[in-house]
């Protein structure tokens, strides 16, 4: 339930926040609320994917990306997650999701989201995402692209740990 009362925080704060540009990092602020905490009192790890979650359409939104895929009749999803735990989030702590897009390929969208917390990094996750479309197939990255009005812009080089990764998952 508290991710609604986020996300509808969220809808009234984000015209307050600054743009989003496609390319660069995007960070979301939070604060670890007990209904976040686990029975040892460190935030849960499924709150860490549904706070990526929000903050991915928070990036979407703030960019104008949100806009244009609607609009098309586009939408999001996650194929594959991949997440690495440095140090717990503790009740009432502040921390930033950062988001960016590390590169994408024919078919996916490789991101980052990192969870910061006083300049240290807690939480580092890769997402593979793709676009769908509600008429039935997928939406190619450069259909995303142009959709968001840019043209020519390619993909920064596949980092060997997202090849490695995509390796592994087959």
């Amino acid at each position: 339930m508290n991710l609604y009362f986020r996300f509808i925080w969220f809808l009234l704060v984000h015209k307050f926040r600054p743009k989003a540009e496609p390319l660069e990092k995007y960070d979301v602020p939070f604060r670890v609320w007990p209904s976040d905490l686990d029975f040892l009192m460190h935030m849960t790890n499924s709150k860490y994917f549904a706070l990526m979650d929000l903050s991915r359409v928070n990036f979407m939104v703030a960019s104008g990306m949100w806009k244009q895929i609607t609009a098309r009749g586009w939408y999001p999803v996650v194929a594959a997650q991949w997440m690495d735990y440095y140090r717990s989030l503790g009740l009432f702590q502040k921390f930033t999701v950062e988001t960016s897009v590390e590169s994408w390929d024919d078919k996916f969208v490789y991101l980052r989201q990192d969870f910061i917390s006083g300049g240290k990094k807690c939480a580092s996750a890769l997402v593979c995402a793709r676009f769908l479309k509600k008429a039935g197939g997928g939406v190619d990255p450069d259909e995303l692209i142009e959709a968001m009005g840019e043209t020519g812009i390619e993909s920064p080089e596949i980092s060997a740990e997202i090849r490695a990764w995509r390796a592994q998952r087959g």
